[in-house]
């Protein structure tokens, strides 16, 4: 059974301690041979060079980028254009597409960290992202595939990410009394 950490919710109010954590994050993910993908609005280099750090004086990110073992890209490119809702199916389509071609070029798993603070400004935005939330925890029980969802509160607000906090094993503690998660038998609560 997957743990309840492999998706998680990290709520942020500083850039430079979300790079840190994705970074973090990302490398171990990189160490044992996943695909990892980093998904912001911000400028990658800060990103890359913390990974870099993380990897070791070894380690050359320009080609773990070249290769495709480290990808970067922004919520618009991984999850279509904000201003609308996200697609949950479509998307985790996608997720599963790209755990599949991860597999077939030799990673052992896709992990990604993403700022989907863009996606989910409004009501409605969250409500189909709740929907992705839960559908992509269920992709998870079945695929190595793990990921941290990541979202401003600055931007958001606290009761906003709260909403989405609780639809992750693990993280955002301080924002949910509870955390819902798939498994392989239906749902966990904890």
């Amino acid at each position: 059974m997957r743990a309840a950490g492999e998706h998680r919710c990290l709520p942020f109010a500083d850039p430079v301690e979300l790079r840190d954590q994705a970074a973090r994050y990302l490398a171990e993910g990189v160490e044992r041979g996943h695909r990892v993908m980093w998904i912001a609005d911000d400028d990658p280099s800060a990103f890359l060079a913390g990974l870099g750090e993380r990897l070791g004086p070894d380690a050359d990110v320009a080609a773990l980028v070249a290769s495709g073992a480290v990808v970067v890209s922004s919520p618009a490119e991984a999850y279509g254009p904000a201003g609308g809702a996200v697609d949950p199916e479509a998307q985790v389509a996608a997720y599963r597409s790209a755990t599949a071609q991860a597999l077939a070029d030799g990673h052992t798993g896709l992990r990604v960290v993403a700022d989907a603070s863009p996606l989910v400004r409004t009501g409605s935005e969250r409500d189909a992202f709740a929907r992705y939330e839960h559908l992509v925890d269920r992709l998870m029980e079945r695929v190595p595939f793990a990921a941290i969802c990541a979202y401003d509160t600055r931007v958001l607000g606290r009761d906003a990410v709260a909403e989405l906090a609780c639809l992750h094993g693990a993280g955002g503690d301080d924002l949910t009394p509870f955390h819902l998660w798939a498994t392989a038998e239906g749902i966990a609560l904890a």
